[in-house]
């Protein structure tokens, strides 16, 4: 057996900051092809959006939640019950260019006989409502998953009938007349009344299967798909470890990756929407875990290093940031 040949010492260090190196480049590809939906808690990797619905935000946020029942957003659109249409559908009548429209009830329902395609007087069942302030409109289902809102409005603050066109006769073959892709709900309208809104229009048939998570303006139709922020740990919960990176000098091996701590304290220097976006609890928010938009997190980001501190989160709210 020929005796081994010593290798010099910058051999060693070199091959031993390889190693090290290595098993650094293992590790982040390990957390870069793990399966997202199995550990959403690893830092860094975002999750396909979900939307999880009003229920799941009332437990932490019910006096927003509160505030937001009744209000416009809350009615935008409804369901044409006794409870949601305002309008007199007593036999009310309505006349406009020479068109008498009339509502009425019949059993539980609602209904209007007024000028439909072609020109044709018909009667019309009404299956929505439409906004509430300062006016309420009604929707009319049609062939093909289409809903048509009328041109016939309930101005809530007079309570009384009146016409979106007052000085315009609109004739059945325009395409801004109510029958007609002008006045199409799930084209023109839905997005901004509820949330999730997916119009699915099949472009070979024209017809729609419109779909929603929640018929109204609800939480999340503003502040976005809310699944991967009610994952995460609540107010006195403890936090699982997870994977995050070395914030310091990426040549430094020991530094690679470090562990978050199990039940970190609250630092008591940031408000808890801070608290809340640091989902690896190392004191920073990146802009993976930042929640706002780009330019809020520009406006926060004092001292331009990629990350908020406690010092540059304090006592305020992204929306509110100032440059």
């Amino acid at each position: 057996m020929e005796p081994s040949t010593p290798k010099a010492p910058g051999t060693v260090r070199t091959a031993r900051n390889l190693i090290v190196a290595g098993a650094g480049i293992l590790v982040l590809l390990v957390v870069a092809c793990a399966p997202r939906g199995d550990d959403p808690a690893i830092a860094g990797l975002p999750e396909v959006a979900t939307f999880v619905g009003r229920g799941e935000c009332t437990e932490c946020h019910m006096d927003a939640y509160e505030l937001w029942l009744g209000s416009d957003h809350d009615k935008a659109m409804d369901t044409a019950t006794d409870d949601t249409v305002l309008g007199d559908f007593d036999n009310a009548e309505f006349t406009h260019a020479g068109i008498t429209s009339r509502f009425y009830r019949r059993k539980d329902g609602f209904f209007v006989h007024t000028e439909g395609p072609g020109g044709e007087m018909g009667e019309f069942e009404i299956t929505h409502t439409f906004g509430i302030e300062p006016l309420q409109q009604y929707l009319v289902p049609f062939p093909g998953g289409r809903l048509q809102a009328l041109p016939i409005a309930w101005d809530t603050e007079r309570e009384r009938w009146f016409t979106l066109n007052p000085d315009t006769v609109i004739v059945p073959d325009d395409w801004l007349h109510w029958t007609r892709n002008g006045q199409n709900w799930n084209g023109m309208c839905a997005e901004c009344h509820s949330t999730n809104l997916q119009k699915n229009l099949d472009p070979d048939s024209g017809t729609y299967a419109t779909t929603w998570s929640e018929i109204d303006v609800s939480c999340e139709a503003c502040h976005g798909p809310g699944g991967a922020h009610t994952k995460r740990p609540k107010k006195g919960e403890e936090r699982t470890p997870v994977v995050q990176f070395g914030r310091g000098n990426p040549q430094q091996n020991d530094s690679l990756f470090t562990f978050a701590p199990q039940g970190a304290a609250r630092d008591a220097d940031r408000p808890m929407w801070a608290e809340s976006m640091d989902a690896n609890q190392d004191g920073d928010i990146s802009p993976e875990e930042f929640l706002g938009d780009a330019e809020q997190f520009k406006q926060l980001d004092r001292d331009e290093d990629g990350f908020l501190s406690s010092s540059e989160t304090g006592d305020v709210h992204p929306e509110r940031a100032d440059p």
